[in-house]
């Protein structure tokens, strides 16, 4: 979604050049799975013709089940990192789907009213996410009004569309 969090990216490695992977026609996949080609969230960036950048997100909103959120907002680039304030109307456009499939028009409306009221304290807040590598691995960390959350940063890796990656959860392990 692009709950995004905001994150500083401590290098300018290709990899963390967010703008420029964005622009390549690359997305962000987070917590990546690549034997199930599954990830907890994908973000596409987009230009308009207007040059206003937007960010559609779609993320897992039950760990263990098909359920995604997908939202779109208008964000910006801020010291490497995309950057945005969260908004009401962005998340009542949102779709939720199941195993890929839409819901109903009333059944999305019945799950964003009660999300509204999960992510209303974040409404109005700015929030961004970037990235930055460690130990080799591309690490997305996020951050709300300049502060950091209080969560490890999340596994993150570029991936194209023809890759066939997904937002689903995770197969259970054997």
């Amino acid at each position: 979604m692009i709950i995004l969090f905001l994150a500083l990216a401590t290098t300018n490695a290709p990899e963390t050049d967010m703008l420029a992977q964005f622009k390549s026609g690359k997305m962000l996949c987070s917590n990546p799975d690549t034997e199930s080609k599954t990830c907890s969230t994908i973000d596409r960036l987009t230009v308009d013709t207007d040059s206003v950048l937007r960010d559609t997100g779609e993320t897992l909103i039950a760990p263990d089940k098909p359920i995604t959120l997908e939202t779109t907002s208008v964000v910006h680039m801020e010291a490497g990192a995309m950057c945005g304030v969260m908004e009401m109307a962005d998340l009542q456009k949102a779709i939720v789907r199941a195993n890929g499939v839409p819901l109903p028009p009333d059944r999305n409306a019945m799950v964003i009213e009660k999300l509204s009221k999960v992510f209303e304290p974040l409404m109005g807040q700015k929030v961004c996410e970037g990235l930055r590598e460690s130990d080799g691995q591309l690490i997305k960390i996020g951050q709300v009004e300049r502060v950091d959350l209080p969560l490890p940063g999340k596994p993150a890796r570029w991936i194209t569309p023809d890759e066939g990656y997904r937002v689903a959860p995770r197969p259970p392990q054997s």
